[in-house]
Formats: C-alpha cells, sequence, structure tokens
C-alpha cells in the first residue's frame, strides 16, 4: 500500500530562509549583467635593446669612441690622459674602472658613472657621465646698511673661502654669520639672500648676498625682537617703552 507524502505547512524560518536564497540568486545575477567579463591578451615581450648597458656585460667588443658628458670638459686634454681605456681597444671592465679612479683623483667631479652605447656595427661607445664640483669664486655683500660693517668684515664672517669646495649646505651658516655681525651692531631686523653666479667653464661660482631692511633698530624695539619667544619679558618691555618713550 502506498502512502501519501504528508504535506507540512512551512514554518516562518522555513519561508524566510527561501527569500534570503531568492534574493542573494537575484543579486548575483543583476552583477553578472553589470559586470561583463572582459579579456585582455597580455602584451608581446619588447625585443628592442636597451640604450645603454654596463661595461661588465659588454666587456671583449671594441670600442669605437670615448665621450665624457660634462659641462665644457669633453676637449680636456688633461682629462683624457686620466683615461686609461682607449678606443679601437677591446672594453675592459677594469680599465674603465681605472679611469674612473683617475678621473676622481683630479678633484674636479662630485659623481661619475660609465656607461656603454652599442652601435649597429657591433662596436660600443664608452661614455663618461659626471657631475662637476664647483668651486668657491668671489663673494661679495651688498646693500650694506649705513654706518654699519664694512664689506670686509660681512664677508670674511661667511667662512667661504676662495678656491673652496662649494657645498651648497653651507650657504644658510654663511648667512647667519652675516646677520650675527649685523645684530651686533644694532641691525636686528635685518634679513640675508644669497643668489649664485655659475661659470662652467671655471667651475666656479660666485656667491652674491643681500641685505635688506637695514635701519638700526632702537633699544627697546631690539630687545622685543630678541626676546619674542618670551611673552612675559616682551610685555614687560613694551610697558616701560610706553613709560618712557610715550
Amino acid at each position: 500500500m502506498l502512502l501519501a507524502p504528508l504535506n507540512f505547512p512551512p514554518t516562518k524560518r522555513e519561508l524566510a530562509l527561501v527569500a534570503v536564497l531568492a534574493m542573494m540568486s537575484l543579486a548575483g545575477q543583476s552583477l553578472a549583467q553589470e559586470t561583463p567579463q572582459t579579456y585582455a591578451p597580455p602584451a608581446p615581450p619588447s625585443t628592442s635593446a636597451p640604450a645603454t648597458s654596463t661595461p661588465r656585460r659588454l666587456a671583449g667588443q671594441q670600442v669605437r669612441e670615448i665621450r665624457l658628458e660634462g659641462a665644457s670638459i669633453d676637449s680636456d686634454a688633461r682629462l683624457r690622459e686620466s683615461i686609461v681605456q682607449q678606443a679601437g681597444e677591446p672594453l675592459d671592465a677594469n680599465k674603465v674602472r681605472k679611469s674612473i679612479v683617475n678621473l676622481f683623483a683630479t678633484g674636479r667631479f662630485s659623481n661619475i658613472r660609465a656607461e656603454v652605447e652599442q652601435t649597429p656595427q657591433g662596436q660600443v661607445d664608452l661614455v663618461f657621465v659626471t657631475d662637476e664640483n664647483f668651486f668657491v669664486g668671489r663673494v661679495t655683500v651688498d646693500k650694506i646698511p649705513r654706518h654699519g660693517p664694512s664689506e670686509s668684515q660681512l664677508v670674511n664672517s661667511t667662512k667661504l673661502d676662495l678656491g673652496a669646495l662649494y657645498e651648497p649646505q653651507k650657504i644658510p651658516v654663511a648667512i647667519e654669520g652675516i646677520q650675527k655681525v649685523l645684530r651686533n651692531q644694532g641691525f636686528y631686523r635685518a634679513s640675508v639672500t644669497m643668489d649664485e653666479e655659475r661659470h662652467a667653464a671655471t667651475q666656479q661660482v660666485d656667491l652674491h648676498f643681500h641685505i635688506a631692511g637695514g635701519e638700526r633698530a632702537r633699544v627697546f624695539d631690539a630687545l622685543i625682537d630678541e626676546w619674542s619667544h618670551i611673552e612675559p619679558a616682551v610685555q614687560a618691555l613694551r610697558e616701560a617703552k610706553e613709560r618712557i618713550c610715550g
């Protein structure tokens, strides 16, 4: 005897579960329609050779020519004498390294790197790419306030010696040296700026300092500027100035 299946009414929990599953199915279909799948074929590998390489990688290939890249140095015969690697010879990484050491020893460069360029004829060009050192040339100070320090005093306060290696990080110290001399003579409000003038042919840089606001401060104003970070002292000075000077 066959028994008919029993049909129990669904519970609230079962109905809620069915509703959640239906919503998830509809959301998945909607997402699939809104974001169609695309395929982008991978880019073919590049077959072009790099423009430059390292001496060790191309060692043994004949050197066609040697160049020095920098400001007006390529024709300097003295620098050419420092290069051990010669054109017409096989490229030798040890000779290139020795050439860099010799070039550094001249004191004219802050950085040197060697690059090798392949030619269509199967030879190579050796290029020494350089960053040149610059040296201190003339140091001047202008717009010096009337009855103030002399230019020689201010130039000496920079501690920038003629012919010394030019190091930009020393400029703030030089400016502070000028300002200290000015403050010692009562010019508390003077400001100092600087611009440089480079001469590539001689690797010298002239430094020009400019003074602005060079009026000698009165006693109370100078003290207020000097002690501006101490508020009680500033207030007391202002009150004393009003009582004395009106």
